[in-house]
């Protein structure tokens, strides 16, 4: 589910005491819960920027950006207010994020199916998504894309049958 996707991207960090993360506030649960637990567990700082109708999104993660940034994680298409990340937009705010070494995730939870997604040119790194909303699929599917040269940065969390290319009992 587009749960577990961003749950892998979060975990997917080494996060120590005052590292920050960007999420805007037209998120669902989803994409909040996660980082409210690891700013439990972790002392991590959550950063939110504005994305009602009519921001700037380059704008705003501009402004809420430090030194201590270490990810953003926002909506490809909000539930809340339906606003949706034009591709352009987001491959600029890609190119802000890279050339400062953040990863960026977008939550696709309402992308796939309703609007066109193209992952290559949208320029995030990972992409969280479900198969039950527009794409009509069960409850309890999804997909979480990662761009191939980020595969070593987002580490695993947590692993079990078929989290594995070859395996043997020697490690």
């Amino acid at each position: 589910s587009t749960s577990e996707g961003i749950s892998i991207a979060a975990w997917s960090q080494n996060w120590m005491p005052g590292d920050e993360v960007i999420v805007s506030n037209q998120e669902h649960p989803a994409n909040v819960v996660p980082w409210y637990v690891l700013r439990d567990r972790f002392g991590i700082v959550m950063r939110e920027i504005n994305l009602d109708a009519g921001t700037d999104l380059i704008d705003e993660v501009r402004q809420a950006l430090s030194s201590r940034t270490r990810m953003v994680s926002i909506s490809h298409v909000s539930r809340n207010n339906g606003r949706r990340l034009r591709t352009d937009e987001s491959a600029a705010l890609s190119e802000l994020l890279r050339a400062r070494d953040i990863v960026y995730h977008l939550d696709g939870a309402q992308g796939p199916g309703c609007v066109e997604v193209d992952f290559s040119a949208l320029g995030c790194d990972c992409y969280s998504t479900c198969g039950h909303k527009w794409l009509l699929g069960p409850k309890g599917t999804g997909a979480f894309f990662v761009r191939e040269d980020m595969l070593d940065r987002i580490q695993l969390s947590w692993a079990g049958s078929h989290s594995h290319a070859t395996m043997d009992y020697e490690g």
